[in-house]
């Protein structure tokens, strides 16, 4: 259980920010493996996925009495569900909990986790712009434009948007349009298509002149 002591510490994994891309699945089996083998052993303690709101590590795992655990739903404990508010005290623990963890820490419980390759959509980006001369997308780009529109995003998309405002390198300038349009477009209700999508361009070059210059 490689990330185990991982997940019990809110700053790991570079506080949040490297997050290794089979955490959640390796979290998820931690979690059934450990409490099945400390119900067999009669603990007192299971563990629960908590997907912890705002920075750090988001990727936690709580220790909780037997008595809290049978009041949880299965989609609770594996993280699918928000966790009602647990006492605030020390979590806790007993021999046989312990005697459960240090067992599935020598299993290799990770080997069951497989992580499949996937090309990111900035590489067809990145070529074009070798052939053409022209700055590529890169993920970077890709993670700031979709976590600034809370959506996914494809190349073309992008390019438009930064063709569009090639000629704008200030961001006070484009942040000043963008409030602009922000303004026209509560001012017409929340309606209005193009007003969205001018919205959503100013965005996306927003996000990627933020993502450079960091």
């Amino acid at each position: 259980m490689r990330y185990w002591d991982d997940m019990q510490d809110k700053y790991s994994f570079g506080d949040g920010a490297a997050i290794p891309a089979e955490a959640e699945l390796c979290r998820s089996v931690y979690v059934q493996a450990v409490n099945a083998l400390a119900e067999h052993k009669g603990s007192k303690v299971r563990s629960v996925c908590y997907n912890r709101p705002g920075c750090h590590n988001p990727i936690l795992i709580l220790m909780v009495t037997l008595d809290q655990f049978e009041k949880l739903t299965v989609a609770q404990v594996m993280g699918e569900d928000d966790l009602p508010d647990l006492p605030d005290e020390k979590e806790p623990t007993d021999d046989a909990w312990e005697a459960a963890v240090e067992e599935c820490q020598e299993q290799e419980l990770d080997d069951y986790v497989i992580v499949e390759p996937k090309l990111s959509p900035a590489f067809a980006e990145y070529v074009a712009g070798l052939r053409n001369g022209i700055k590529a997308l890169t993920s970077d780009d890709f993670d700031a434009v979709e976590e600034a529109l809370g959506r996914e995003v494809d190349a073309d998309e992008m390019r438009n948007a930064l063709d569009e405002y090639k000629d704008y390198k200030d961001g006070k300038v484009l942040r000043k349009l963008l409030r602009g349009k922000e303004r026209e477009f509560k001012a017409a209700g929340g309606r209005g298509v193009e007003l969205a999508d001018e919205i959503d361009k100013l965005r996306m070059v927003l996000a990627v002149l933020d993502s450079r210059t960091e």
